[in-house]
């Protein structure tokens, strides 16, 4: 088993986004965070928002596979839907701009893994999740062992602007974002 750990939740590449999600993933842990004795034990709310806004990274930035697919279809399975005010969710998922892609997930969890529209969060969409679901299917290509700086570089922007009809706010700041990452890099570390 493997465990991904992160300091952050999640990050967007699209500074307004970002920032209103870093607000919303603040509120979270402020309002949450002495429940459960102490622990913080994140809301049905949130994780099916953050889950989601994961696998929407993965797919953009590091290839998504169907584990991760997976793990959301438990977690609708578990009834989460009924837990959580949907007209707020899809308020939350425009402003995240993740609406589309959450349609074409859903229609990716009802196709694999049978997933009955009733635990769905947002209406499939047939064309992007065949679109998504290709690009599951194609992840695991081979990365060079050894490539040039320059050459990682025009690897990684070859992959990520295929989705640039699909996702435009998080592709076109993807150059601007990772300009900066290497910068405060260089500086910090």
């Amino acid at each position: 088993m493997m465990a991904e750990m992160h300091y952050r939740p999640q990050a967007f590449n699209d500074p307004w986004t970002n920032k209103y999600f870093q607000k919303w993933c603040n509120e979270e842990w402020r309002n949450r965070r002495f429940n459960n004795d102490g622990y913080y034990v994140p809301s049905d709310g949130f994780n099916t928002v953050y889950l989601l806004a994961h696998m929407y990274h993965h797919l953009l930035f590091e290839g998504l596979r169907l584990k991760q697919v997976c793990d959301y279809a438990l977690l609708l399975q578990s009834n989460v839907k009924s837990r959580i005010d949907n007209a707020e969710l899809m308020s939350l998922l425009q402003r995240l701009e993740l609406q589309r892609f959450a349609r074409g997930i859903m229609w990716v969890l009802g196709e694999v893994f049978r997933l009955p529209q009733d635990k769905m969060i947002a209406d499939p969409d047939e064309k992007e999740g065949r679109f998504i679901l290709n690009e599951i299917m194609n992840t695991g290509d081979t990365v060079p062992s050894k490539e040039s700086v320059a050459a990682k570089f025009w690897r990684r922007t070859k992959y990520r602007y295929r989705f640039l009809t699909h996702y435009p706010s998080e592709i076109l700041c993807d150059i601007p974002f990772r300009l900066y990452h290497w910068c405060w890099r260089t500086r910090y570390a």
